[in-house]
C-alpha cells in the first residue's frame, strides 16, 4: 500500500499486474512526502513485453519495479525533486523537459539528462 500513490500508478500500463516493489513504494512516498505537493507518476513497473513495446531501455529499471517517472513541468520543481532524491538516496536520476526519472539501482550511481 502507498499512502500518496494510487494503485494504478504502480503497475504496470499494459494491466498485467506487474507491481512496483514495496521497498520502492516506500521510497517514493518518502519523496512524496518531503516534496509536499502531489506527484503524478507517468510510469512505474513495467513489465518485459511492454517495455518493449514503448520502446522503452532494454535494461531498464522500471522491469525490475524500482524506478517511476514524475510528471514534473516546471524548472524550479525539477530541481527540488531531483536534490531531494539525491538526499534521500536514489540512485539513477534522469530529467527530461517535462519529467524526472528516479530509481534505486545498485552499484554505481547515475544521472542524465534528455
Amino acid at each position: 500500500m502507498s499512502k500518496y500513490f494510487k494503485e494504478s500508478e504502480l503497475r504496470c500500463n499494459c494491466g498485467c499486474g506487474f507491481r512496483a516493489q514495496p521497498d520502492a513504494i516506500e521510497k517514493a512516498d518518502q519523496l512524496r512526502e518531503a516534496f509536499g505537493k502531489p506527484l503524478n507518476v507517468t510510469s512505474s513497473a513495467r513489465c518485459v513485453e511492454h517495455n518493449k513495446a514503448i520502446d522503452g531501455a532494454p535494461m531498464s529499471k522500471h522491469c525490475e519495479g524500482i524506478a517511476f517517472d514524475f510528471a514534473i513541468s516546471n524548472d524550479e520543481e525539477r530541481r527540488n525533486l531531483v536534490a531531494l532524491m539525491l538526499q534521500f538516496g536514489w540512485s539513477g536520476i534522469g530529467v527530461g523537459k517535462g519529467f524526472v526519472h528516479g530509481d534505486l539501482r545498485t552499484g554505481k550511481n547515475v544521472m542524465w539528462g534528455y
